[in-house]
């Protein structure tokens, strides 16, 4: 018959600090060598650690913080964890022979399942009988070893999900999510201090009496379910370390057909591998219970604890609040506030290792695994640093919906708009955190903070806006109603009533700025500088006089720009004295813009359509200036058909015609000439890219192309009709 002692078998994998694997029994866990468990599986990692902590507390919990610290500073020896764990004894005895760890103390006479049902992804028996295990195949595992199936088991019912009709879910709902306290991952910390981080000191009303069923319910017959009266085990019913041992799931493993071989989980040789059991449903149906290491928050309609879950696209630091500290929607571990109070040096750093499954009802999707930082301001309560990290996480809780609107509107919107949203705003958060504490004595410094996270953000969602609707190289046009969503975005991030907030707050002179199409980005030239506009200022104020000097030598102005105009759209126009002029100027004598036949085809351009200018008016950018509307009429002094038509033309030839109309229909409200010069240099050298380079150096960034850049100003001036 076989029979496995958990406390004196050495069946737990673990890694010492040089490396090397061995098994050890539980109470060697003192040993100062052993820097972690071993486990091959993520999920048995996360169970095992909380097997040792459900022991340790069980047996061996401290009687208060000073106790605590005590074991913390001075150590524990193996000896003093044989002691504590010898009243647990009959508890720990897996095999055949019952009681049997966490296995129904009466025999079953059920279904008899292969062992691979143990493993919570793999497909369950309904799937097994429809044939629809599509993704994880059966028979994946056919056999196990003891040591395996010990923890296989205790990771099954520690996660439990709903298993069908009457097969109950763990003690804190299927897929719990589990917070455990861990020292700082930079530090060489063995194992036991990782493990009595989080042991929590017991009164003596919670410490066990007896160790019966009240502690392990597998010690007598299981408090079943089954319907009409549908009993549940409430926390007064039981010893609160029931907690770390339920076991809603009725099992028992199959001990008389084992087998010899490998195993199929850990690959070691065993003349023991179990390859089925048995179960019955209607196990133990847990109600109310508040297990110490996970999360809750309240159900709003019964005030029923619920333990926070796994999710598609695992934690976010939108969660990190509700795992770290409590507040009215969700309440930390018990552990947290037990940690916080234990008066540890402030030089020691530690985190939140939470983990746990994500379930689709019975089907497990994915394991997740995450760390979350945990600073000792949470429990100063006179600190308001708590309010204004609320503050932030509303914000970009809010944010998320304006963007996901925005996407959708250019038919973007996808189902990884949300996770890389909190994927990527999470660095710059926790830096504003660590700011924030940074800032914790000066009440004047802390909400500026606040001011630079909502910029973070509005920079974030029009970036992703951006790259979305315009990094598309080859897009020459630009369509208003991309523009639009984009100032609507914005224009939404703007009317938070966070925002309000911020520009209400006394102690901030701070505002959030609008962000519009003519920010500081827009405004920036591409390929001129302030000294080329010098020039072509003083070149075209040349033009309108009959006498005036440039460069030191007189000429006559207004016949140079009749010349000019003479011979627009001709080859002969660099041989006007009036493109000479500038051409030497603008280029010969300036080393930032080279003597190419791009840079001359583009001044060729410039001067075709500025000698048709009336004025120079650099009020707004000439894009803008085209969607402005005439004086007393509803239309823009440039169609929008027409605007689009200016920025898909094929050819320079093509492109100085209508840049000469357009500047034409300007009259005497003239045209920015610098924006006008800039655009035209530009769009000459994306056109050279795109006819002779094919692309090769086409520019992702929207901002960096013309197309994009007239258009912003164009669609998002105010003046602009609504045609």
């Amino acid at each position: 018959m076989f029979c496995l002692s958990l406390l004196d078998e050495k069946w737990i994998p673990v890694r010492h600090f040089n490396g090397q694997i061995s098994k050890i029994k539980p109470s060697q866990i003192a040993d100062e060598t052993i820097s972690d468990l071993a486990y091959f599986r993520p999920d048995f990692q996360g169970a095992a650690y909380q097997f040792l902590i459900g022991l340790l507390q069980t047996t061996f919990s401290p009687e208060d913080n000073d106790e605590w610290l005590e074991y913390w500073h001075e150590g524990i020896t193996q000896a003093q964890l044989d002691e504590a764990f010898k009243p647990a004894k009959q508890a720990m005895q897996f095999g055949e022979h019952k009681p049997a760890f966490m296995q129904d103390f009466t025999p079953l006479d059920g279904n008899k399942v292969p062992i691979s049902g143990l493993l919570v992804e793999a497909p369950g028996e309904n799937a097994l009988k429809k044939n629809t295990d599509h993704f994880i195949k059966r028979d994946f595992v056919k056999a196990i070893c003891p040591h395996c199936a010990v923890m296989a088991l205790f990771t099954l019912q520690t996660n439990a999900p709903s298993g069908g009709q009457g097969h109950r879910v763990s003690l804190r709902g299927g897929g719990p999510i589990t917070t455990l306290m861990m020292p700082a991952l930079d530090t060489s910390t063995p194992l036991w201090k990782k493990l009595w981080l989080n042991v929590m000191p017991l009164d003596d009303d919670e410490k066990p009496q007896h160790y019966d069923e009240t502690v392990f319910p597998w010690l007598n017959k299981t408090v079943t379910s089954e319907p009409p009266k549908n009993l549940s085990v409430f926390p007064e019913q039981a010893n609160c370390c029931q907690a770390y041992c339920g076991m809603p799931r009725r099992i028992e493993l199959d001990f008389e057909n084992t087998t010899q071989g490998d195993c199929d989980l850990c690959g070691e040789k065993s003349p023991e591998l179990i390859s089925q059991y048995q179960t019955k449903n209607y196990g133990v149906q847990y109600k109310n219970w508040r297990h110490p290491l996970s999360p809750y928050r309240t159900d709003s309609k019964t005030g029923e604890p619920i333990a926070i879950k796994g999710q598609p696209g695992g934690l976010i630091y939108r969660d990190w609040l509700g795992m770290v500290s409590t507040s009215d929607e969700t309440q930390s571990a018990r552990l947290v506030a037990v940690h916080y109070s234990r008066g540890l040096r402030a030089s020691e750093k530690y985190h939140l290792w939470c983990f746990g499954y994500d379930f689709d009802n019975m089907k497990a999707r994915c394991w997740y695994e995450h760390t979350f930082p945990v600073y000792a301001i949470f429990d100063d309560l006179d600190s308001d640093i708590k309010e204004l990290i609320t503050l932030a996480l509303d914000f970009s809780k809010d944010t998320l919906p304006i963007l996901r609107k925005a996407m959708s509107s250019i038919n973007k919107q996808s189902s990884t708009v949300d996770i890389a949203y909190w994927k990527e705003t999470e660095t710059p958060f926790y830096q504003y955190i660590k700011k924030l504490i940074e800032e914790k004595d000066n009440p004047n410094g802390r909400f500026p903070l606040l001011f630079d996270w909502t910029n973070t953000l509005l920079k974030y969602i029009t970036q992703v806006y951006d790259k979305a609707a315009f990094a598309d190289p080859d897009q020459l046009m630009i369509s208003s109603e991309k523009i639009t969503a984009r100032d609507k975005l914005i224009k939404d991030f703007n009317k938070l009533r966070n925002i309000k907030k911020i520009k209400n707050n006394k102690s901030s002179c701070l505002h959030v700025g609008e962000n519009n199409m003519s920010g500081t980005i827009q405004k920036k030239l591409m390929i001129l500088n302030d000294n080329h506009k010098k020039i072509i200022d003083e070149w075209f104020s040349m033009l309108q006089l009959r006498q005036c000097t440039f460069n030191g030598i007189s000429y006559n102005g207004r016949k140079l720009r009749a010349e000019l105009r003479r011979n627009a759209l001709s080859e002969f126009i660099i041989l006007q004295e009036g493109y000479m002029i500038l051409a030497k100027a603008l280029i010969h004598n300036d080393s930032k813009l080279a003597q190419t036949d791009v840079q001359y085809q583009a001044l060729q351009i410039f001067v075709n359509a500025a000698a048709f200018a009336e004025a120079n008016n650099d009020k707004a950018p000439f894009a803008a200036q085209l969607s402005e509307k005439i004086k007393g009429s509803e239309r823009n002094y440039l169609s929008s058909l027409r605007f689009q038509q200016l920025l898909a033309s094929q050819n320079p030839e093509e492109f100085c015609r209508r840049l000469i109309r357009a500047v034409k229909i300007r009259g005497e409200k003239g045209v920015n000439l610098i924006s006008l010069a800039d655009g035209i240099f530009l769009w000459m050298q994306e056109w050279y890219e795109r006819e002779y380079k094919h692309n090769s150096s086409a520019k992702t960034n929207p901002f960096e192309r013309l197309s994009f850049r007239w258009a912003m100003d164009y669609f998002s001036t105010k003046n602009n009709s609504k045609e």
